[in-house]
């Protein structure tokens, strides 16, 4: 995590609750995700136009990364298109987080699950 923008430096490891999903959401177990140049760039607030989007002064979003893998541990009372032990990939452009031990996503965001045969 981090609350304002700088060098890796920055970067704190925190203890936070586990999110519980919303009706239309899933939670991901995260167990693979990166650090792209998207996550440093965010977190230098860099270029500054950026910060329109990320926090003007200080960061909006605390916890960094976009891409994720992992396995579904709990799903919202609407969702039917997932289940819980299905494993899934995805992106969160509009949010981040993904360098959590959980996340959680609409169900008809962009996640799918892993194919069969796939390690």
């Amino acid at each position: 995590m981090f609350d304002r923008y700088g060098s890796p430096a920055r970067l704190t490891i925190r203890q936070v609750p586990v999110p519980e999903p919303r009706d239309d959401e899933i939670r991901v177990r995260v167990v693979f995700t990166t650090v792209t140049r998207t996550d440093t760039a965010t977190l230098r607030g860099h270029p500054f136009f950026a910060r329109l989007m990320t926090g003007l002064f200080s960061p909006k979003f605390r916890v960094l990364g976009m891409d994720f893998a992992g396995e579904i541990d709990a799903v919202g009372a609407a969702v039917d298109r997932f289940r819980p032990g299905d494993r899934v990939f995805g992106l969160l452009p509009d949010r981040y987080g993904a360098h959590a031990q959980f996340v959680c996503v609409r169900a008809d965001a962009a996640i799918a699950r892993v194919p069969d045969g796939l390690s």
